[in-house]
């Protein structure tokens, strides 16, 4: 039992040491990151864009511009070993037409999860 006791506090105290030195990476990545999501946010709600209707629900498309930021996105994270949850656009209809909001999980911070990276 002791030994149990033991491997769980050396298994929590590694994993802690893990992530406080993932903490600056994540920060530089964020940082990366910024203008690419405001771009983001900022496309999302003010530029044009077509409703598609789809059977149970509607798409919707900006024309290939959210997706070019989503790839551009994807290289940066690929390249410096970070993740991050989906940048989503969503919907309102019940005010009349179609209002487009970003939602709020876009918003969440991106995460490194290799600490001995450099992030340039």
């Amino acid at each position: 039992m002791k030994f149990r006791k033991n491997l769980g506090l050396i298994g929590s105290g590694l994993f802690l040491l893990y992530a406080l030195t993932c903490i600056p990476n994540s920060i530089d990545l964020n940082k990366k990151l910024a203008p690419l999501k405001e771009k983001f946010i900022e496309h999302a709600l003010t530029k044009d864009f077509k409703v598609i209707p789809k059977r149970g629900y509607n798409s919707i498309s900006y024309g290939g511009k959210l997706e070019e930021i989503i790839i551009k996105r994807n290289r940066i994270l690929n390249r410096d070993y970070g993740f991050t949850l989906p940048w989503l656009v969503s919907g309102d209809y019940s005010t009349g037409p179609f209002t487009p909001s970003v939602n709020p999980i876009s918003k969440l911070p991106v995460l490194c999860y290799n600490p001995f990276h450099t992030i340039e």
